[in-house]
């Protein structure tokens, strides 16, 4: 008669197999995984681990995530920093902005009296087709002072000017992105940025609203934490929908 023991590695196996035949699945592997491994698992859509072992604390964590993330993340693809507030989402941001040449969209005060389109300097046309892309397109609110516009489309003309000042192969670096909107406006921009976001940009933002993954459908989703190194998904390619379900997403140990 079998041993137990060898009865419970058959369930276990069987287990993995089903595992790797799901969409997303917790990764554990047997064996630690080096970066250059980490790396070439992120490109083909694999679960990845951020760094070779344990990292030290919060800066070497946030510092492998951001290297996976940067070469990962195609361009016109779009990252999604979420988790706890305290947990780490500005830190894994600061990271990515040290590693590329990025353009940082930064709100809009109440009280700034300049217009949307006197806010994006150079080209005309190309300013007035940023804004439009986002859904600020309307002739009177493009000369409208910018502190009077709505708190939803301030966070619009945030992202225009962010989006508007990237060149080619540039990261649009939105931290607390749609963080103070009501949900409905929030699912609103996520539609407009997926419009407006350039070809050759990408675009990685944080929020602690993990609810608008589906409508920002993003390609790489990085879940931080107060405790441990960060989570990281990768949208599989061909599938649809956002990642992030809790007990999907694929690891960073």
């Amino acid at each position: 008669m079998p041993r137990p023991h060898n009865q419970s590695s058959a369930a276990q196996s069987r287990c993995d197999t089903t595992r790797h035949h799901e969409d997303r699945f917790r990764y554990e592997p047997p064996r630690r995984t080096s970066m250059r491994e980490a790396r070439v698992r992120a490109r083909f859509g694999l679960p990845v681990f951020a760094s070779d072992g344990p990292p030290a604390g919060p800066l070497e964590w946030a510092d492998d995530a951001a290297k996976l993330i940067d070469d990962a993340l195609s361009p016109g693809g779009i990252a999604l920093i979420t988790g706890p507030s305290g947990g780490g989402k500005s830190l894994l941001l600061r990271a990515l902005i040290g590693r590329t040449s990025a353009s940082v969209a930064r709100p809009i005060a109440p009280r700034t009296r300049r217009s949307p389109v006197s806010m994006l300097r150079g080209d005309l046309d190309a300013a007035l087709a940023t804004l439009a892309a986002v859904g600020l397109g309307e002739a009177r609110r493009l000369i409208t002072p910018a502190g009077l516009l709505s708190e939803g489309e301030r966070a619009r003309l945030s992202l225009a000017r962010a989006i508007f000042a990237a060149g080619p192969g540039s990261d649009i670096i939105c931290d607390e992105f749609a963080s103070t909107l009501d949900r409905l406006t929030a699912r609103s921009l996520c539609r407009c940025v997926r419009r407006a976001l350039p070809t050759r940009a990408r675009l990685v933002c944080a929020t602690a609203h993990d609810d608008i993954a589906p409508h920002l459908d993003p390609q790489i989703v990085a879940v931080v934490s107060l405790t441990s190194p960060p989570e990281i998904v990768f949208k599989r390619r061909g599938s649809h929908g956002a990642a992030g379900a809790a007990g999907g997403r694929s690891g960073v140990a």
